[in-house]
């Protein structure tokens, strides 16, 4: 199958390793910039079977229920594995122990997004001053972030948007002008890497943000995009 260049190719060009205990300090500061976020919670493996690690996870769940819970390894040759719809420590306590040696990995747990047809699920760039690279995967009722974000999406669901200076200089062929004036009043002052779903959480729909890198190496991607003539994913 033919790869298109995405945006992962370009921030791979960065060789950009995330630290995942930092996701919670990247949600906080979602929240800090008042866009519409998933609360997140990263439960190191290594404490299964402590009374804290039991705590944590309930006090989650009274807060935001159901929830998507994630496995990630902190051996990459390990695969990344995640359940929906979990709404109980019993779910969470099965899951980890089909996930042995716990210790192994860091759990998360992340609000749930439930989704719709006209889900879509994206990485944008931007470096506050107007100017964004936005890349799309949209696939009905689909609001698995990981096909973007790792590298392996199908073509056929991928769609981009480049605005330059405020102008909407390549407009995506399959996502709605509506998405991308909400996602340029969200980000066109705001610098650095996002990553959104579109869908619905708790009973409201939009668009929700999931994870941010302020990095230099991610922003520095945005001047790659005026070598793009046209839409490589039509």
């Amino acid at each position: 199958m033919e790869h298109f260049p995405d945006i992962y190719d370009w921030i791979n060009k960065g060789v950009i390793a995330v630290d995942l205990h930092k996701k919670e300090c990247q949600h906080q500061m979602l929240h800090n910039m008042l866009l519409p976020c998933l609360k997140i919670k990263i439960l190191d493996g290594a404490n299964f079977g402590k009374p804290e690690f039991r705590e944590r996870a309930e006090n989650f769940l009274q807060r935001t229920s159901p929830v998507v819970f994630i496995s990630s390894p902190k051996n990459q040759n390990l695969p990344k594995d995640w359940t929906y719809e979990v709404s109980t420590w019993e779910q969470i306590e099965a899951f980890i122990m089909n996930h042995n040696p716990a210790h192994d990995y860091n759990f998360l747990i992340t609000e749930m997004v439930t989704g719709t047809e006209d889900s879509v699920t994206g990485i944008a760039l931007s470096d506050g001053k107007g100017n964004m690279l936005i890349e799309f995967y949209k696939k009905p009722y689909c609001v698995n972030i990981s096909p973007i974000a790792s590298g392996f999406s199908e073509p056929k669901y991928m769609d981009i948007a480049h605005v330059k200076n405020g102008y909407l200089r390549i407009a995506p062929k399959k996502i709605g002008i509506e998405d991308i004036k909400e996602l340029y009043r969200f980000l066109n002052c705001k610098k650095g890497y996002f990553e959104f779903i579109k869908g619905i959480k708790n009973n409201s729909h939009g668009i929700f943000f999931m994870e941010y890198q302020d990095d230099p190496a991610f922003t520095r991607a945005l001047k790659l995009a005026d070598s793009i003539q046209e839409n490589p994913f039509q």
